[in-house]
């Protein structure tokens, strides 16, 4: 989605703040001098504002929402084992994904390599946006360049958006064992521009480590949509990114955006779970009497900073004490709606408390810390309730990518681990697993979601697959992780829209239709306990859930 504000949104003398348009919102906006305004949709839009004006960025000026949340990246015998090769083959069926488009919003793509060139000539990407520049490239110039004229297109210096659409859809290569799972489908591309500096700051994130705002992956889904209502064409959309400091409910602009867009006929959502499962980043605790719960936080050497967010369902409070590596003692500090900052001088650690009653989209109760600096040793963070009876409370620490693997919790909880916007109900949240041994990915991030939904809906192939290198225009390397078993996903659901839009036979098709038929042709396996909750729940059979299409 272009915009009249691209110079505000790439310059790190503004920050952006993200507004559910509203008089109010409006009215607030009558107070600021400097600032620029970017309508994502009816609903969104993103005000950049001077820093001169605001100072530095705060969640009590704005809001715990209001203010961007940062995502990291989550990570041919496997589509025979899902079934996909059979009903490529079957003669009443013959999908490839033609006449749809998957849409991976990620890191951008290998627009070089064989996978995403049909014939050796013709790219499959029907368009390209660099937000790094605002720049839009259509398959004719994409052509172009591939027959050697000078056009600068972006390439994907990390590789994970290259890998995602190559097993999403790049094209067959029998010589290497290679298949996309709807090798007909389109591609559309969003290469996201990095974070900016002040929003790494905020989240202590490094410079040289993927980071992405909120804010470009809403602008990103926008232009998805907009290209698709355009062109009328069916669209499967794949986020292979992740968010752990929510509060894993599905509450959140971006969550709000991709499920109004779930909503929409001949829609796909399609989002990895994420890998942090065995990452000890989870804490779950109860208080039953009149005694704190003593948290215990390990943080490693030579972190710039670590962000925890404390949640509890209303009316559920707490207040928070902070104890030192050293034995310094600060707190208690209620939930009162403003921030906190702690100094610890023996550890030459400061850190900021923010709380919020009630947040604005979960409902639930926040208390947000930023360590700036931290000393290494084990901190301790005791609650005290602020109720009667018993209760509980959940921490989660930033994603993994962002801190070192020697921050964590020394007593974790591997459940509610799902990365936002995956714990939203309406999409379709994909981990990974072993299709050569039928084994689950021991990286997986583990549901439910915060409300007790059933999350991930579904395990597709993720492991040690063969996708297509960021390198040259025709090697193969072997990733695996949950963004591949999405983009694994991604491509099945390119194809059920092929059966029901392009060919007219399920008209009304979209993100929940979809998520129904795989079930219905899920395949229970006897040495497994599934959830009592949920009828359909096993492993996937796409060729079961076409015959019980056709019953």
């Amino acid at each position: 989605m272009l915009s009249d504000c691209n110079f505000e949104l790439n310059s790190e003398e503004y920050t952006e703040f993200i507004f559910k348009d509203s008089y109010f919102a409006n009215k607030y906006l009558e107070n600021l001098e400097d600032y620029c305004i970017t309508r994502i949709n009816s609903k969104w839009s993103v005000i950049s504002v001077r820093n001169s004006i605001i100072g530095p960025p705060s969640y009590e000026k704005f809001g715990y929402s209001v203010f961007p949340s940062i995502y990291g990246l989550a990570d041919v015998g496997a589509i025979t084992a899902s079934g996909v090769i059979r009903i490529r083959e079957q003669p009443f069926l013959g999908l490839n994904g033609d006449g749809t488009c998957i849409a991976v919003i990620d890191t951008g793509i290998n627009w070089r390599h064989q996978a995403f060139i049909n014939g050796g000539t013709t790219s499959k990407i029907k368009v390209l946006w660099d937000q790094e520049k605002n720049e839009i490239f259509d398959t004719d110039r994409i052509n172009q360049a591939l027959s050697g004229q000078n056009i600068d297109i972006p390439e994907d210096e990390i590789g994970h958006g290259t890998f995602m659409a190559g097993i999403a859809c790049g094209n067959a290569d029998s010589a290497n064992s290679f298949s996309g799972v709807a090798p007909g489908a389109g591609l559309i591309v969003v290469k996201l521009k990095q974070a900016k500096r002040s929003l790494r700051d905020f989240y202590s994130v490094k410079q040289d480590v993927p980071a992405y705002s909120e804010v470009d992956i809403m602008r990103a889904i926008q232009f998805v949509s907009d290209y698709a209502e355009s062109n009328g064409i069916p669209v499967s959309i794949v986020l292979g990114l992740g968010n752990s400091l929510g509060a894993h409910s599905g509450f959140s602009p971006l969550s709000d955006m991709l499920s109004d867009e779930s909503d929409i006929v001949g829609r796909c959502i399609t989002i990895a779970a994420g890998n942090e499962g065995n990452e000890r980043l989870h804490y779950h605790g109860r208080v039953v009497n009149n005694n704190p719960a003593g948290v215990e936080l390990r943080i490693g050497s030579n972190e710039e900073g670590v962000t925890a967010n404390i949640w509890s369902k209303a009316p559920f409070q707490y207040s928070l004490e902070i104890v030192s590596p050293s034995g310094q003692i600060a707190g208690r500090i209620p939930v009162i709606n403003e921030s906190v900052r702690l100094n610890f001088l023996f550890e030459n650690t400061t850190v900021f408390v923010y709380s919020r009653r009630y947040e604005s989209l979960s409902g639930a109760n926040l208390i947000a810390i930023r360590f700036k600096n931290p000393a290494e040793g084990i901190w301790t963070l005791n609650l005290y309730k602020n109720f009667d009876g018993a209760g509980e409370f959940d921490i989660w620490i930033i994603n993994r990518s962002f801190i070192t693997e020697n921050t964590f919790f020394l007593i974790s909880d591997p459940s509610v681990t799902i990365l936002d916007p995956g714990n939203l109900a309406k999409a379709i949240t994909v981990s990974a697993y072993n299709y050569r041994d039928g084994s689950a990915y021991f990286k997986n991030s583990r549901g439910y979601n915060w409300y007790g939904y059933v999350k991930p809906d579904f395990a597709a192939p993720g492991v040690d697959i063969i996708v297509p290198s960021v390198f040259g225009n025709d090697g193969y390397v072997v990733r695996s992780g949950s963004s591949i078993a999405a983009a694994f996903f991604s491509g099945i659901a390119a194809l059920l829209l092929e059966y029901g839009i392009v060919r007219d036979t399920i008209p009304y098709i979209r993100t929940s239709e979809i998520k129904s038929i795989i079930i219905s042709g899920c395949v229970r396996k006897d040495n497994i306990v599934y959830p009592n909750n949920i009828w359909g729940y096993g492993e996937v059979n796409l060729f079961n859930s076409f015959q019980r299409l056709r019953e």
